[in-house]
């Protein structure tokens, strides 16, 4: 089972971007970082090799410095995302692996049993995949081999979810469909998010991002 955080560096006026024209892009920058930093905490636990996937090469040694050993960091190819994702996926198959969950860094409170069930799904399915509350997915797992997924899509867009539910359909795959859940990028699904930090009161990991979420956010009304 191979794991994976897709993730970018944390530059101020290029992460969280919806976030930034509210908070300012320092600010922003700073809640990008705590939420890789709480994904990593919480997935750690997970058992299964896992990478943490990133970009650009220059940003390695930051990302080992929050990895701390607990994930493997590997670098994103170029290209658009669907580009990337596609060969992750292929480097996978061909290292070996035969199921392979691939998340982002937007949905730091994903509940794991979530992610633990993605991996079970694949012992029946083809692929599993987490819808956003946005039109995308928050989490994508595919087993054994490869599906046309990822050209043609409108990344970015409220039809992400739909049109990749499409080709799975139109490549006759068997697929599960995880429960909805969310990515935060912006002020109210940061709201959200603070609501749901502060009713997890056994997550160390949750308890922490909601104390950075109101430090960098005091000055904001």
């Amino acid at each position: 089972m191979h794991l994976a955080i897709f993730a970018k560096y944390w530059t101020p006026g290029e992460a969280k971007t919806r976030l930034a024209k509210t908070l300012g892009p320092r600010a922003a920058s700073r809640l990008a970082r705590a939420f890789l930093k709480t994904t990593i905490s919480r997935l750690a636990t997970v058992n299964a090799t896992r990478y943490l996937v990133v970009s650009p090469d220059s940003s390695r040694r930051a990302f080992e410095h929050i990895a701390r050993g607990r994930f493997q960091v590997a670098l994103q190819r170029t290209g658009a995302l669907g580009e990337r994702l596609q060969h992750w996926f292929e480097s996978r198959f061909t290292a070996g692996a035969t199921r392979v969950v691939v998340l982002g860094a937007d949905s730091p409170d994903v509940p794991l049993e979530y992610v633990k069930r993605a991996f079970a799904e694949l012992q029946h399915y083809q692929a599993v995949i987490g819808p956003a509350r946005d039109g995308g997915y928050y989490l994508l797992g595919l087993r054994d081999r490869m599906l046309p997924l990822f050209e043609g899509i409108d990344w970015g867009t409220p039809a992400v979810f739909q049109q990749t539910l499409d080709r799975l359909r139109t490549s006759l795959a068997d697929y599960s469909v995880l429960p909805e859940w969310y990515d935060v990028d912006t002020v109210n699904d940061l709201s959200l998010l603070c609501r749901n930090l502060a009713t997890a009161k056994d997550d160390e990991s949750c308890r922490g991002l909601l104390c950075t979420i109101r430090r960098v956010t005091s000055g904001w009304h």
